[in-house]
């Protein structure tokens, strides 16, 4: 049953679809990216991370995603872009 906009269903959708997974995808909690990897192509390979004070580059199999979250909880941003 989804009970509104802010009780976060999509996120939790979403994240019972990655553990469902057969091919584990890697997913990384408060580690801001600082800049994406780029071939001179323009094919995004990956992105250079922080976790714990340091630095990394993650290189992608497939693909990068970037999941930024708070949008579903920050009234001006619901009012500006929906």
């Amino acid at each position: 049953m989804h009970s509104g906009i802010f009780d976060s269903e999509l996120w939790k959708i979403l994240y019972q679809n990655v553990v469902d997974r057969s091919d584990k995808i890697d997913v990384l909690y408060s580690a801001p990216e600082r800049h994406l990897i780029e071939l001179p192509d323009k094919k995004i390979i990956g992105a250079k991370i922080e976790k714990m004070e340091k630095s990394f580059n993650v290189r992608d199999r497939n693909d990068v995603v970037l999941a930024l979250s708070g949008f579903e909880n920050n009234n001006t941003m619901i009012q500006d872009y929906f």
